[in-house]
């Protein structure tokens, strides 16, 4: 896999190639928003140049929001994605499409070589994965990738609620992070 190109868009394509074909539909009129860090966009089906010029694009081959998945989007370091070189663990991100408002809690961070492509893998819990070029100030096609893990937190809430004490279960307790 070291003789993959280093354009972004081309090995997120790659990775996801074989899956791609069994994917759910597009997302349609999608929207993420990091407030702590300023980022909002617009999301768009596709992990290529021409999508990531203009938004932030679900990566083909995995998850939309909803109950379970690992939901993957990419945006360049220095457009939609510029904020993240600031991600902290405990940010908010919401993602919105048709389907709903889901919302995320940061997780984990990590930087990984370009051929690390496993971060896409599918989830049983709903999560969500931001990736983005890195480092930041790299002038060029950067090497490495910076890779947002996220976990939903909005069931969390909504099963605490459910399970109040009207239910037979006592409410859930969370630590904040994801179930294993």
């Amino acid at each position: 896999m070291s003789s993959l190109p280093g354009n972004f868009g081309l090995l997120l394509v790659l990775a996801c190639a074989a899956s791609a074909r069994a994917a759910s539909p597009p997302v349609v009129d999608g929207r993420i928003e990091i407030p702590r860090l300023g980022v909002s966009g617009i999301i768009q089906e596709g992990a290529d140049d021409d999508t990531l010029r203009v938004a932030v694009g679900h990566i083909p081959g995995t998850a939309l929001p909803g109950p379970t998945g690992n939901v993957a989007l990419a945006a360049h370091r220095y457009g939609y994605f510029k904020g993240l070189r600031y991600v902290r663990k405990g940010d908010e991100i919401t993602v919105t499409t048709p389907g709903g408002a889901f919302h995320y809690a940061v997780d984990h961070i990590r930087i990984v070589e370009i051929t690390d492509v496993e971060v896409l893998d599918p989830t049983v819990e709903p999560t969500l994965t931001l990736v983005t070029c890195y480092p930041f100030d790299y002038i060029g096609p950067a090497p490495r990738r910076l890779i947002v893990r996220a976990h939903r937190t909005d069931l969390q809430r909504a099963s605490s609620v459910r399970s109040g004490p009207a239910g037979n279960s006592r409410p859930e307790e969370s630590s904040g992070a994801p179930a294993s």
